[in-house]
């Protein structure tokens, strides 16, 4: 059973997920290409601090993107956004 479908409406699409959530898809993007970096150290398990010395950048800016990340993908955790950009493959 596929758990993710796809309409087309107008100019987007909507992404049902597994959750029964809808995550907007704005021209075949969803999250940037920083945000999916972001995500992708996320997946690995890296907390806030790790990630802003690993992409040396502030730990409030890392709160700030996985906080859009969450509102992109209709997440409410770190273990949802992640299961959900594996899912719709924004990450690997």
């Amino acid at each position: 059973m596929n758990n993710k479908k796809v309409e087309s409406v107008s100019k987007k699409s909507v992404v049902h997920n597994d959750f029964g959530r809808n995550a907007i898809k704005k021209d075949k993007e969803l999250l940037t290409d920083y945000e999916c970096k972001i995500l992708e150290h996320v997946a690995l398990g890296l907390n806030n601090v790790k990630i802003s010395r690993k992409l040396y950048i502030s730990e409030h800016t890392v709160k700030a993107r996985i906080a859009t990340i969450y509102r992109k993908l209709d997440a409410g955790n770190r273990a949802n956004a992640v299961y959900i950009a594996l899912k719709s493959g924004f990450i690997n």
